[in-house]
Formats: structure tokens, sequence, C-alpha cells
């Protein structure tokens, strides 16, 4: 209810047996939400990749910091502070774009695809002969990530079953650990049959939250949306001055 459950797996040292897991990232999310619009109210826009890069600057020392100290894996994983800078990556991109979409080649599309994979699968693969796995997998697997994103953003992709997925992709976070403890009171655990029951009743759980719970909500947000305007001279017309109402973002 607070969003402080990342820090409760953090100091209990684990994310226990509950369903309620995987919200330990909605927590980091939330934080993320509450904090960023009062840092842009603080620093302006024109400042804001400075925080950027600050944000991985402080990440890569932190976690520099927590392997020293023999923190654990749950301590790196759940930790607000040893994400900042996935979510600095993720907004420097909206920054640097403005908006605007790359026009990629097919060809540097998949290029670019295919090697972020190809660096989330060495980080993976070789990331444990490392002396300090967790300090170089985070900004490898982060680095591929951005591969990825760059290399499908603004891309003609536009599959109704991917689009929808999208649309529901938060009810499947949310009740993927709920659905697959269902599936395994029937069936053997880590069994096909487990897995695939856990992706229907996933699947279920998904466009029920996202048709009963999420869209009301969404709805809600004209009621709540307020855009100040301004007025803008365009020039005069036989004598009459020509204005119109814009949006200043």
């Amino acid at each position: 209810m607070l969003f402080v459950g990342n820090w409760a797996c953090v100091f209990a040292g684990g994310m226990g047996a509950s369903v309620a897991g995987p919200l330990w990232s909605i927590s980091v999310e939330e934080q993320f939400y509450i904090a960023w619009p009062l840092i842009i109210s603080k620093v302006g826009v024109k400042h804001l990749k400075r925080v950027c890069l600050g944000l991985i600057v402080i990440a890569n020392l932190t976690r520099v910091i927590m392997e020293k100290k023999g923190a654990g894996f749950v301590a790196f994983w759940c930790s607000t502070v040893t994400w900042f800078d996935a979510i600095a990556a993720g907004a420097l991109f909206a920054i640097l774009l403005r908006g605007r979409v790359p026009r990629w080649s097919l060809v540097t599309r998949l290029l670019l695809c295919v090697g972020g994979l190809v660096v989330w699968v060495l980080s993976i693969r070789f990331g444990n002969q490392l002396i300090y796995p967790d300090i170089f997998q985070y900004p490898l697997v982060i680095f591929g990530s951005c591969l990825l994103l760059v290399g499908v953003l603004g891309s003609n992709l536009r599959s109704p079953i991917l689009v929808y997925l999208g649309r529901i992709s938060y009810g499947l976070y949310v009740f993927h650990a709920a659905a697959l403890a269902l599936a395994s009171l029937v069936f053997v655990v880590y069994s096909p049959l487990c897995a695939l029951t856990g992706l229907v009743i996933t699947l279920s759980l998904g466009s029920a939250s996202y048709a009963l719970l999420e869209q009301p909500f969404l709805k809600l947000k004209k009621r709540f949306t307020y855009v100040t305007s301004e007025r803008v001279a365009l020039g005069e017309s036989g004598g009459t001055i020509l204005a119109r109402e814009v949006n200043p973002n």
C-alpha cells in the first residue's frame, strides 16, 4: 500500500513464497513516478541530462560498494538505487528523441535487435565467470535492452495479438505468480502442463484485470487532466486579428 515492498524484500533478505512477490518492482516504478515530476520541477528539462548521467554513476557506484560489503542477490535485485541507471537510460532516450521516431532501415533494426540479444546472452552465459558479476551484468543487460528498444522503436510491427498483449502486460506481470501457484495445485510444479495451465490462467486474469479494473481507471484520465493554453496571434485578415488557442507543450 505504501509502495515500499521492494525495501521490505531487501531488509527481509528475500521475497518469500507470497504470490505478491512480483509487486516489488511495481514499488520501484511508483517511487519513480512520485519523484520524477518533483525532480523536473526543481531542475527543469534543460538539466535533466545531467540528472540522468548522475543517476547512472550513482547506481554503478552503489553496486560496487554493495559488492564490497557482501550484499546478497536480493539486495542487488530489489533495491531502488541499483535500478537508477535502467530508469535513467529510458529517460535519456525520451530526452534525446523529444518525440521523434528513429527512421532506421530494416537491416539496421535487425542488427540492433540481434546485438541486444547477443549482449543479453553473453552477459548471462559468462557473467558468473567474472570476479564481480553483479557489477558488470546490470550495465550489460541495460545496454542490451537499449539496443533492443532503439531497434524496435518506430517499427511498423502492428500485430493485433502483440498489441493486445502489450495492453494487458501489467496484469500479466502482476498475476503470473498467482496463476502458477494455482496451476501447481493440480499439476506437478515446473512441469510442462503446469506451465501451460499457468499461462492460460495468467492470460485470463490479465484480460479480466484490464477490462474490469484498468480500463475504468484509464477513463478517469480526462476528468483529472489539466492542460494550460495560450493565445497565439496568426496575423490579420481584413482588419480582423486572427488567433487560436494552442497547447504550449
